[in-house]
C-alpha cells in the first residue's frame, strides 16, 4: 500500500504498466486506512475519506473527493498481491464492507502493515 499516487491532472492515476487497463469506476466509496502498531510514537497513522476507486488486474487505487485540493492525503494505492486477511461484510439493511489487511510497498509512505475498510455508500440505488 502506498499513500498518494501520482494523479493524471490531479483526478486519474497513472498506469504502471503498459498492460495495465482500469476496468471499473466506482464512486461513492469510503476508505480508512489505519497503519502502525497502535503504540504512542511508533508512527501510526489514519486516512479516511470519501471518494472513488478504480480497479485494474493489478490493485486498486483509491481517489479522495479532495483530491484537487492540496491537502495531505489524497490517494491510496492498494495492489492485490499485499492485500491478506480479507473479508467481505454484507447485511441486509445495512452496508457492504470489505476490510483486510495490507501489507507496505516500500517508499510508500506508511509504516509496518495496514489495516483498510472500504465502504460501498450506495444501497438499494440509494446514498447512505
Amino acid at each position: 500500500m502506498s499513500i498518494n499516487v501520482q494523479l493524471h491532472d490531479g483526478v486519474v492515476p497513472y498506469l504502471v504498466s503498459p498492460y495495465e487497463n482500469f476496468f471499473f469506476l466506482i464512486h461513492h466509496v469510503k476508505l480508512t486506512v489505519e497503519s502502525g502498531n497502535g503504540y504512542p510514537g511508533q508512527g501510526g497513522c489514519f486516512y479516511g475519506g470519501e471518494g472513488r476507486c478504480y480497479v485494474s488486474q493489478y490493485r486498486l487505487v483509491f481517489v479522495s473527493d479532495s483530491a484537487r485540493d492540496s491537502g495531505a492525503y489524497r490517494s491510496f494505492s492498494l495492489p492485490f498481491y499485499g492485500i491478506r486477511d480479507w473479508s467481505f461484510n454484507v447485511s441486509l439493511f445495512g452496508g457492504k464492507c470489505w476490510k483486510g489487511h495490507v501489507n507496505r510497498v516500500p517508499g510508500g509512505g506508511l509504516v509496518g502493515v495496514g489495516r483498510f475498510a472500504m465502504e460501498f455508500l450506495v444501497r438499494l440505488g440509494f446514498w447512505v
